[in-house]
C-alpha cells in the first residue's frame, strides 16, 4: 500500500508528500498503519541559508543520524522544505471492504465500537461519526460506526463473521461515503473545525458531552472520532450573531481536564483576534524557538505560521 494513500489524508488528490510531512496529515487509517513519523524513514531537506540536511535513510537497516524526520513532521514548513523522502510501504490487500452499522444514539454507537475493538478483528480503521456527519456523507441521518476491513478472502470471511456476531445491522459502506467522511470536516462559510487528541478512554465521554452541551453555546457541532486513536475531528457552525468561541474555550477545558488537547485547525478570521488556535504546545516554546533558531536563523521559512508564533 503506497504511504501515502497509507496515510488516507483529506483532499487526497491534493495532498503533496512535502505537505503530508509538515502537515503531519493522518486520517482514519492511523488506526492500522500509525501516524506520518511511524512510517518515515528518512527526509532531505533545504534549511536556512540554502544548507542541504539529511536524516535518517532509505531503508529500515539503513536508518542512521539525527532523527530529523521526527523533528520535520509536523512542523508546518517553519524550518525547512523537504524535498526528498523515504517510506516505509506496505502491501496493498487482496480484499478491502468497509461496513456501516446505524445506531439508536451516538452512546450506542461508541459501545458497538468498543465491542469491535475487543473482538478478534482487526480493522484497518473504525470510525464513530454523530448524525449531522453521517447525512453529509450519504448514510442515514443517525449515528454510525464504520468499520474497515483487509486481507485475503479466506481471513476476510472470517471477519465477516465475527463482526456480524456484534451486530446485524452492518451494510456496505460506498466509496463515495467514504471519501465524504475521509474529507470531514468540509466547512461552509462562517464554520470552524478543530482537531481534539485525548486518551483512548476519554474519547467517547467527551464526544457525549460535546453533543449534549453543544446547544447550550448557540453552536452547531457535527463530530467524526477515530475509534482506537483517541482523535475526533469537529465541524462548529455558530447560530447568528453568537460566536463558537465561548464553545472552543469549553472544548478545549473539557480536553483539558482529561488529559489531552485541542488544536483550531480553521476559524474565520473575525473571529481569531486574541484567540490562540493553538492552545498548549506540547513542548516549551524556549525549546521551540532554539530549534527554529538553529535550523532558520533568518525566520526565511512560513514565520509566524507554528505555535508560540514561530
Amino acid at each position: 500500500m503506497p504511504s501515502l494513500r497509507a496515510r488516507d489524508p483529506a483532499r487526497f488528490s491534493a495532498v503533496t508528500v512535502g505537505g503530508l510531512i509538515a502537515a503531519d496529515l493522518n486520517g482514519s487509517l492511523r488506526l492500522a498503519c500509525g501516524k506520518v513519523r511511524d512510517s518515515l524513514l528518512g527526509i532531505r531537506a533545504v534549511i536556512g541559508g540554502g544548507k542541504i540536511v539529511r536524516g535518517g535513510g532509505r531503508v529500515v537497516k539503513n536508518v542512521a543520524g539525527y532523527d530529523l524526520p521526527k523533528l520535520f513532521t509536523g512542523s508546518l514548513g517553519t524550518l525547512g522544505i523537504v524535498v526528498e523522502a523515504a517510506f516505509k510501504v506496505w502491501p496493498r490487500p487482496a480484499v478491502d471492504i468497509s461496513l456501516a452499522a446505524p445506531c439508536g444514539n451516538l452512546e450506542a454507537a461508541f459501545e458497538l465500537a468498543a465491542a469491535v475493538q475487543r473482538a478478534p478483528l482487526a480493522p484497518l480503521a473504525l470510525d464513530v461519526v454523530d448524525a449531522g456527519a453521517a447525512r453529509y456523507a450519504g448514510l442515514l441521518p443517525r449515528p454510525h460506526v464504520i468499520a474497515r476491513l483487509a486481507g485475503g478472502a479466506r481471513e476476510i470471511a472470517a471477519q465477516l463473521a465475527a463482526i456480524a456476531r456484534l451486530s446485524a445491522r452492518w451494510e456496505r459502506a460506498g466509496a463515495d461515503a467514504l471519501a465524504a467522511l475521509r474529507d470531514f470536516p468540509a466547512l461552509g462559510p462562517g464554520d470552524t473545525s478543530a482537531r481534539l487528541s485525548l486518551p483512548r478512554r476519554e474519547l467517547a465521554p467527551a464526544a457525549l458531552s460535546i453533543a449534549r452541551e453543544a446547544g447550550t453555546f448557540d453552536v452547531d457541532v457535527h463530530l467524526l472520532a477515530h475509534a482506537g486513536c483517541g482523535i475526533m475531528r469537529l465541524r462548529v457552525s455558530a447560530l447568528p450573531p453568537s460566536s463558537p468561541i465561548a464553545f472552543l474555550r469549553w472544548a478545549r477545558f473539557l480536553c483539558r481536564k482529561s488529559g489531552g488537547w485541542c488544536v483550531v485547525e480553521c476559524l474565520p478570521a473575525a473571529w481569531k483576534d486574541g484567540f490562540d488556535v493553538w492552545g498548549r504546545a506540547a513542548a516549551p516554546v524556549e525549546l521551540m524557538r532554539s530549534v527554529k533558531q538553529a535550523l532558520d536563523p533568518h525566520g526565511v521559512f512560513s514565520p509566524g505560521r507554528f505555535a508560540g508564533g514561530l
